[in-house]
């Protein structure tokens, strides 16, 4: 159940208790997978969904993301409501300012499905931004645009009955980790040698998409060999971070690392 509130009042009680669904603006590593059904018939109550997540920390402090949605269908051919192909556009929203690298394995319906704007129709200010601030990549097609303080990447899946489909974005955070990407001044190099390294942080919030239950996420975080793992919140072994959450509430990841320089 989804509820609308025109009373500011009311709109406030329940963004004080969480439950008013707006894209959160968290410091640090950020994602959320929004699919939306479009000409799929009711499709999406049966189809199950996995997110894997990787993200790379380089030696010299980059963060590259990649995101792996795999969707199976578990309908039958033909059956009413739930047997026909799954059309879904699927938006990543990642930290603003964040690069696309690459992106593939999509599938866009046929242009002859898409109904056209009549010559009357008002345009929306909202639209009108995210279509002025985008652009569609040339190798994979995906749409590149801003939203909510966001960089939104989007592209389409189609799943047929009893098929699974996988996409993947790949992705460079706007960012890098400080100590790794510059070069220690005196007073660091003096703490270092004394034994006191200099920390970093990576976090990383995961918001949940409204109404989605049928998905799975795991996160694995690959530290560089110049980094060692203090303390995570998660599972962590042999530089390597791994957590699993699922879409029945918002997820988080910290992890504090040390450099030896």
């Amino acid at each position: 159940v989804q509820l609308y509130f025109t009373d500011h009042e009311l709109e406030q009680a329940a963004t004080e208790l969480g439950w008013a669904g707006e894209v959160k603006g968290p410091a640090g590593d950020y994602l959320m997978v929004v699919t939306s059904n479009i000409g799929g018939g009711k499709t999406d109550a049966i189809v199950s969904e996995d997110i894997d997540m990787t993200v790379d920390i380089s030696d010299s402090g980059e963060i590259t993301n990649t995101v792996k949605i795999t969707r199976t269908h578990h309908g039958i051919d033909n059956e009413l409501f739930t047997g026909v192909n799954n059309v879904d556009y699927v938006r990543l929203y990642v930290p603003r300012n964040s690069q696309l690298i690459s992106a593939g394995e999509f599938e866009m319906p046929e242009p002859e499905l898409f109904d056209r704007p009549q010559p009357y129709y008002e345009e929306d200010e909202d639209l009108a931004f995210s279509i002025a601030s985008s652009y569609t990549d040339p190798e994979s097609g995906t749409v590149v645009s801003e939203e909510f303080g966001k960089t939104v990447f989007g592209n389409w899946i189609q799943t047929k009955p009893g098929e699974t489909e996988e996409v993947t974005f790949v992705y460079k955070l706007p960012w890098t980790l400080q100590t790794l990407s510059q070069e220690p001044d005196i007073v660091a190099s003096f703490k270092d040698a004394l034994g006191w390294h200099p920390n970093d942080e990576y976090t990383l919030f995961i918001q949940k998409q409204s109404g989605v239950i049928n998905r799975n996420i795991n996160v694995t975080v690959n530290v560089p060999e110049s980094q060692e793992v203090l303390w995570s919140n998660a599972l962590s072994e042999n530089r390597t971070i791994k957590l699993s959450a699922d879409e029945t509430k918002d997820a988080f990841l910290g992890i504090l690392l040390e450099t030896d320089l």
